[in-house]
């Protein structure tokens, strides 16, 4: 009997499958072919009016909920798929009868049950049910691909616009013409040429660039082929800014930043102009420091204690010669041996042969590598230059400071005319002094009414709360003239405080970090308090004597 059982079982399921997914495929064509025909209509108009990603998901909601309707609906109890199976393989109702006769134990229910037994295994119904009850696919679902295609490229096109709204809102796109480009290639060449260094290290780039500007082509090329040229001009610009001699320059300024001012107020200034990289101002202070020591102003012992100053300040731009920390840092986030840092050939070859490094990270560690070399030399040259200046030879000294500053004047202009270029490339997109610019965006389309106001009956009641006035935080602090209040041995501290902000400062003007109309307010402010703190350490030396 439960041979039987399992048959008809089988059958309710394999029915109640395929009548499911019919009716779910008719469904979902029906679905298809609403919102083909909604997606037309909506690319019909000048702009879409349906929320296609919110319909979406309803959608995908309703036939999920219809497939479970489905499937409830055509639920097939076991009799009535016995007699189905008994109709379609033509078995006579035997099985069915078998199985409605299940509760008794009469002759007659066992005559019927054995001889549907007999049959159900001469006929093999077991093995033949899935042919006479099969799962297929209606070919609806090629319509529904079909029409799924159609839908998606509907709704990709842009909108048809047949039925447009009257209005033009749109503002046009006002694109330079070839007097303005000529004009902006013309005045950055020309600045270009102006500076000797840039002239000499962009000399191919500048000429591409002049004759780009010359091509006999429409606006639209000539633009293209002036902006190529351009982009090829802030890559070699790029290359000049992150080369190695730049690397060791920028090396060599993060090392004097660690420099400590002295305490001897005669050589400070000469250490603070080294420490905020102003290379032109510490040439200046080592010649004046240089005609006291050759001057009769001090004494012999006034110039043995400038002298021996001068000496320990080159031992500490000597030392500065070890300060590898950035290539300490550098190794060891590159999962080497930080302490490999003290010796460059053992680093060179550690990089070299890492298998663990890529081809890219092993080229920027040797550039760095090899930036350090250069910065170690650099501080080290500045060392003996500055005991030198001690012995009477400040020719040294001038020549390295000399060295730095055109060092910082190249990358200065350099950044200057990287920005030029991004300048130059944006005025060669929109045309200069066009009010409209080069926006695509038109005015707001706002349908919204007036909002219900409606007022609110209010009072007020006069009352005094306690107040516990205690001290509070400082939040403000006034800056007056003449000089600032000191006590102990020295201002260093003050002295560095200050030249510090003031070198913070100027890397933000230089790199563009700070509004350009808070420039001058920056420069007058910092200006003035290292104008008072001379002043306050002159005031400072005359009470002293």
């Amino acid at each position: 009997m439960n041979q039987l059982i399992s048959i008809a079982n089988t059958a309710a399921r394999r029915m109640q499958l395929q009548e499911t997914l019919s009716s779910a495929t008719k469904f979902l064509f029906w679905i298809a072919c609403t919102l083909a025909v909604v997606g037309v209509i909506d690319r019909l108009v000048s702009a879409p009016f349906i929320p296609w990603e919110f319909l979406g998901y309803v959608v995908a909601s309703v036939w999920i909920v219809s497939i479970i309707l489905f499937w409830k609906r055509s639920h097939y109890d076991r009799f009535r798929s016995a007699a189905e199976v008994d109709q379609r393989m033509k078995l006579h109702d035997r099985i069915s009868s078998a199985i409605f006769c299940h509760a008794r134990s009469d002759a007659y229910a066992t005559v019927v049950l054995d001889d549907a037994i007999a049959i159900v295994n001469q006929e093999e119904v077991e093995k033949k049910l899935r042919n006479f009850f099969p799962v297929t696919f209606s070919s609806q679902w090629v319509w529904i691909g079909v029409l799924g295609v159609v839908f998606a490229i509907v709704l990709l096109t842009p909108q048809w616009n047949l039925f447009p709204d009257g209005k033009n809102d749109s503002i046009p796109v006002v694109v330079a013409d070839r007097v303005d480009i000529e004009a902006s290639v013309d005045a950055l060449v020309d600045d270009l040429q102006k500076d000797e260094i840039l002239r000499d290290a962009l000399s191919e780039e500048i000429e591409a660039l002049d004759q780009a500007s010359q091509l006999n082509v429409n606006p639209t090329e000539l633009r293209r082929e002036a902006l190529r040229k351009m982009t090829d001009l802030q890559k070699k610009l790029d290359n000049l800014l992150n080369d190695e001699n730049a690397l060791a320059y920028k090396e060599t300024i993060r090392r004097l930043q660690s420099l400590e001012l002295p305490r001897d107020e005669q050589t400070t200034k000469l250490a603070a102009a080294l420490k905020s990289g102003n290379f032109s101002s510490a040439k200046q202070e080592a010649a004046k420091l240089q005609k006291k020591l050759e001057s009769d102003q001090l004494s012999e012992e006034e110039r043995k204690q400038l002298a021996e100053s001068l000496k320990k300040l080159g031992e500490q731009l000597s030392a500065l010669e070890n300060a590898n920390d950035s290539l300490s840092d550098a190794l060891a986030a590159a999962g080497m041996d930080p302490n490999l840092s003290s010796d460059t050939l053992a680093t060179e070859n550690a990089i070299k042969s890492s298998e663990k490094l890529t081809e890219a990270q092993k080229k920027k560690l040797l550039e760095m590598l090899e930036a350090q070399k250069q910065a170690a030399n650099a501080c080290k040259k500045l060392g003996k230059a500055c005991k030198k200046c001690a012995g009477g030879n400040p020719n040294d000294f001038a020549s390295m400071t000399e060295q730095l500053e055109a060092m910082k004047m190249f990358m200065t202009k350099a950044e200057a005319a990287k920005s030029q270029c991004q300048k130059a490339g944006k005025g060669m997109c929109s045309k200069p002094g066009s009010e409209t610019g080069a926006g695509t965006g038109g005015d707001g389309r706002g349908n919204g009414g007036k909002n219900n106001i409606k007022e609110t009956e209010t009072t007020r009641v006069a009352s005094r709360s306690p107040v516990n006035t205690v001290e509070g935080s400082i939040i403000a602090r006034q800056l007056f003239e003449g000089g600032m209040v000191t006590s102990g041995e020295t201002n260093a501290t003050v002295r560095e405080t200050v030249l510090s902000g003031q070198r913070s400062a100027q890397e933000a003007i230089a790199q563009e970090e700070v509004p350009r109309q808070y420039h001058d307010l920056l420069r007058h402010y910092f200006g003035t308090l290292e104008k008072i703190a001379e002043s306050s350490d002159e005031n400072d030396a005359d009470s002293q004597d």
